[in-house]
């Protein structure tokens, strides 16, 4: 048993206590998700205990028929079955970073990928991990305790973290100052400030969608900007689409604008890639041994992007980049429309 099971016993036990309650009552909007996702960053998913993974699946079948609408039972459902993954043997990329529950609407639970929604979802993923770095180093933070980064380093990631934060946001200056080097407090605090910007369907998605697999510092961090990936990559997608349609109809201004925006979009996630430059490579390849069958190649958003901009060739197309992603891959072949063809 790993220290950290031993160390969190108490922990177990009452999460334990309170699945049992809601087992006897249960109701899609009692589900005790938080003290789930808090036990989760204690241990890490990887590690979970079969007498609680056992406990969920129980959980689980009794979803239809518990309380709540539909939507509550469908949110759930999705949040299970990601936590789920590794024992039901359905691990990947998409659970790793809880797409399913990214973003999602609270009445369609579909996310909104339009750009101002995607700029907003960008800039709350990133703020939110930069409060988890700022609460770490305060002490205020005892999940994800291994490896934690020093103060220059947590320098660096606020220094890229709050830029991209500011190129989603322009208004987030109101409350978060220019000074990067200012006191670590300081900076918690106004990110805590900037958050409030987030609904309570916003809250819920995050509140939800850090689930590591191990109880390494910079995983957070990680799966915050894949998500954030995630989300610029399906904007662009459907940026693209709407570039066709307007080339289709002969609305060359519109299709220019729909490239010009993908274009200032992308322009604009470039501080996502120094942020996730920061990661350091011990932390990285300690909790990497536990995703194995999750890695991006496995990004849907990514591959549908690239080939509505143009026909991958066909041996990238039979390669593993697009073998991973066989629905992008089968309307390919398919003959799907791109941007370059039309």
């Amino acid at each position: 048993m790993p220290s950290t099971h031993r160390e969190h016993e108490n922990d177990r036990q009452l999460l334990l206590a309170q699945l049992d309650g809601w087992r006897k009552k249960p109701n899609a909007g009692t589900f005790p998700n938080q003290a789930l996702v808090d036990y989760v960053k204690l241990v890490g998913k990887h590690f979970l205990p079969v007498s609680l993974l056992m406990t969920l699946q129980e959980a689980r079948l009794a979803i239809p028929n518990c309380v709540g609408d539909p939507v509550e039972r469908e949110v759930l459902l999705r949040f299970l079955n990601i936590i789920l993954d590794k024992r039901d043997n359905r691990y990947d990329y998409i659970s790793y970073i809880a797409l399913p529950l990214l973003g999602a609407d609270p009445q369609t639970l579909t996310p909104n990928h339009s750009e101002g929604a995607t700029r907003t979802r960008i800039a709350l993923l990133v703020g939110d991990a930069l409060i988890f770095e700022t609460g770490a180093a305060l002490g205020l933070r005892p999940e994800l305790p291994l490896m934690r980064p020093g103060f220059n380093l947590l320098q660096k990631r606020l220094r890229h973290g709050l830029r991209m934060i500011r190129s989603m946001r322009p208004d987030s200056a109101r409350v978060i100052s220019d000074n990067l080097q200012v006191n670590p407090a300081v900076v918690h605090k106004q990110l805590i400030d900037f958050l409030d910007i987030a609904s309570m369907a916003d809250r819920s998605w995050l509140s939800m969608t850090v689930l590591p697999v191990y109880v390494v510092h910079d995983e957070y961090l990680f799966i915050r900007v894949l998500q954030s990936f995630e989300s610029l990559f399906a904007f662009l997608a459907l940026d693209a689409e709407d570039c066709i349609q307007a080339l289709n109809l002969g609305d060359v201004s519109r299709a220019i604008g729909n490239l010009s925006s993908a274009a200032d979009m992308f322009l604009k996630v470039l501080p996502l890639f120094s942020l996730l430059a920061t990661l350091q490579r011990d932390a990285f390849t300690t909790f990497r041994e536990y995703t194995e069958g999750a890695s991006a190649i496995q990004s849907v958003n990514y591959k549908t992007f690239e080939s509505i901009c143009g026909t991958p060739s066909l041996e990238r197309l039979h390669s593993p980049s697009f073998t991973s992603v066989p629905p992008v891959q089968a309307r390919v072949l398919e003959g799907r429309p791109t941007i370059q063809g039309t």
